[in-house]
């Protein structure tokens, strides 16, 4: 189990799938990472991609983000992240997903933005981040100076051929690594 740090739904404990098939953000980096981001929470239409049990995401809408859409791949989890955000009361405020991302054709996420909040954090050295990030730079729902949060291995790298996002800061926990980038585009 994993808990709400802070805001409306504080202390609720969040579900998690059983087994590796998620790796939820630890409650100190997540501490970290929204202390950095402060106010600019409040308000945020949010995009959470590779969900998994939603923490980040409902950690927003918790702290005052308007509006969330999670994006989640593994069929699998989508129950539990659903019913995480039954038990926080943010059902109302979100719009769950299944889709790979990078989207290939049609892109599913598009219809519930434009995004100024985006997190990701997908599954550690499987060339996911960059081709992520890559797909974000080129979004038009991405908004100019929406702030881009990344959770990744130490090992990976932030692509360099990036036009529109920039890095702004990174912080290292251990073996991972949150990078925060702002949109420029």
């Amino acid at each position: 189990m994993i808990r709400v740090i802070s805001g409306t739904a504080r202390g609720v404990r969040l579900s998690v799938p059983k087994g590796e098939r998620t790796r939820p953000t630890a409650d100190r980096v997540k501490e970290t990472l929204f202390n950095i981001l402060g106010d600019t929470v409040r308000g945020s239409t949010v995009l959470d991609l590779f969900a998994g049990t939603g923490a980040l995401g409902i950690e927003a809408l918790s702290r005052g983000a308007a509006w969330a859409a999670f994006v989640e791949m593994d069929r699998s989890v989508l129950s539990v992240l659903r019913a995480n955000l039954e038990r926080v009361g943010f059902d109302g405020r979100a719009k769950v997903v299944n889709c790979r991302i990078p989207p290939s054709g049609r892109d599913p996420v598009a219809p519930f933005g434009p995004y100024d909040l985006v997190f990701l954090d997908p599954p550690y050295e499987r060339s996911l981040l960059g081709a992520t990030l890559r797909w974000i730079d080129t979004c038009a729902y991405v908004q100019k100076g929406a702030r881009i949060v990344a959770e990744h291995s130490i090992k990976e790298e932030l692509p360099s051929n990036l036009q529109n996002l920039k890095p702004s800061r990174v912080k290292r926990f251990g073996e991972t690594v949150v990078s925060f980038l702002t949109h420029h585009g």
